[in-house]
């Protein structure tokens, strides 16, 4: 990285980002995030705001929890029964982490990597305003070194 010239965020971000509304429920935020084999992703409020982050971690903890309610032996038998009321029922803004670790775009990739290692995370969401721009990762930063 040229220190005179530095990288921004808005040069290494990945622009097409997968991302869910906060009314997505646990079913298909399961299924989207297997079928674009990605472990988490941006919640966006209907004008398009990031207010939070789920990932599998979030579903996999919900699906425990109701597992546990019910008794030993039903974490699969139970809850992956598609049209479970309690899954159904339970939108990613119930699942979501609101502290989103972001950036702007016009963010350093060094500042973007100290951020990374403070918060100890592998991924920044990057916005423009309160609205989802991209996503850097540790994968793109290690690119450009």
């Amino acid at each position: 990285m040229d220190p005179g010239n530095p990288i921004r965020a808005c040069d290494i971000m990945h622009r097409e980002v997968i991302s869910v509304g906060e009314d997505t429920d646990v079913w298909e935020l399961a299924r989207i995030l297997a079928q674009n084999r990605i472990s988490g992703a941006p919640v966006v409020d209907s004008e398009g705001n990031v207010v939070g982050v789920v990932s599998e971690s979030d579903i996999v903890a919900h699906l425990e929890r109701i597992s546990r309610a019910q008794g030993p032996g039903n974490f699969y038998s139970q809850a992956d029964q598609e049209g479970d009321p309690p899954c159904s029922m339970v939108m990613a803004r119930d699942l979501m982490s609101r502290n989103v670790i972001q950036a702007s775009e016009e963010s350093s990739a060094q500042e973007i990597s100290r951020l990374m290692l403070r918060q100890r995370v592998h991924r920044v969401i990057i916005t423009r305003g309160r609205k989802l721009a991209g996503i850097v990762t540790t994968t793109d930063l290690l690119r450009v070194i």
